[in-house]
Parts: C-alpha cells; structure tokens; sequence
C-alpha cells in the first residue's frame, strides 16, 4: 500500500527499440518525473529532467552493464526471488529514486546528451 498523499502513474508503453528514446523523451516532455526503462538489451539511454531506473530483464545482462543498470529483475527467471518479491523490490527503489536516490546513469553522468525529439512523419 502506498503512503498517503503519494500518487503512483505508471504507463506501459510498448514500442521497438528504434523509437523508445523518443518515446521517453516524450514523457518527460509532458512532465514525467521519472522513467523506468526496461531491455533484454541493455542500450545506454538516460534522462537527465528525468530520472531513469533501468531493471534488468536478466542476469548476464544486469552483470555485463552493472554499471548502468539499477536492479537485477533477472533473479525472477533464475529462480532466485518470485515476481511479488520483485516487484515490491522495484517499487521501492521507485520511491528511493523520487525521493532524491541517484540512479547508476546519474552517477556516471550519463543523460545530458541522450533526448530525442520524435520524428515528424513517425505513427508507429
């Protein structure tokens, strides 16, 4: 259960890889105070207007890019922790990370660089 007075949006948003960049920068255009950003892939990409948590979908990704990926969710599939477990463990870091917690692109310095505007003409 959340505190009280603490409001909780979350949006799926399914997109290809090619166009998630823009769609994050999207959301931090119209106010998105932090994103959750998730891959099998590992790509680079962070937000410096907002804060991106990037859970690793799983573990030899989460271990090759340490570095830049902030919670192993890959425990879920090697048997490790259950996905409620997991997903009270995400949850939580949501709030440390709103509450003023560096994510691990903060504290590389990654985002300066990183936002794209979408391309006129795209509707995919």
């Amino acid at each position: 259960m959340s505190p009280a007075g603490v409001r909780l949006a979350l949006k799926e948003l399914v997109t290809e890889v090619r166009a998630a960049c823009a769609n994050a920068t999207g959301q931090a255009a119209v106010s998105a105070i932090l994103i959750a950003f998730t891959t099998g892939r590992g790509p680079c990409f962070a937000l410096v207007p907002a804060p991106t948590i990037k859970p690793a979908s799983n573990t030899p990704m989460f271990k090759r890019m340490r570095n830049d990926m902030d919670i192993n969710c890959g425990t879920v599939v090697d048997g490790e922790s259950d996905l409620q477990t997991m997903g009270q463990a995400v949850f939580e870091l949501i709030l440390r990370m709103a509450s003023g917690l560096k994510s691990q692109s903060e504290l590389v310095g990654m985002g300066e660089n990183d936002s794209t505007p979408w391309p006129i003409g795209v509707l995919a």
